[in-house]
């Protein structure tokens, strides 16, 4: 098992939102940080950890950035961070690994 910090200019965290069902926004969070226990021998025992940092987000929209930092959505004073951490894995087939929250 290795112990991994993943490269924050090659990790990503982004999303895609309907807004009023007609147009959608998408956006990503600017600072993250992810630790990887990689087993190549045991895909399946391998785990990831991820935190963002809530006030990151960045829409290409300041005025509605602003917005998603409130308490109308992620209250980032109350919350400035995210964490994900998967816990549950299952090996496919050519080596690769599915997680799910």
């Amino acid at each position: 098992m290795g112990n991994w910090q993943l490269d924050p200019y090659h990790t990503q965290v982004e999303f895609a939102a309907k807004h009023l069902g007609m147009m959608t926004v998408r956006g990503h969070f600017a600072e993250v940080s992810a630790v990887a226990d990689i087993d190549p021998d045991h895909p399946q025992a391998s785990s990831v950890q991820v935190t963002i940092q809530t006030v990151s987000i960045r829409t290409h929209n300041e005025t509605r950035d602003n917005d998603l930092r409130s308490s109308n959505f992620l209250e980032i004073e109350k919350f400035p961070t995210i964490h994900l951490q998967e816990h549950q894995r299952r090996a496919r087939r050519h080596g690769r690994v599915h997680a799910e929250r």
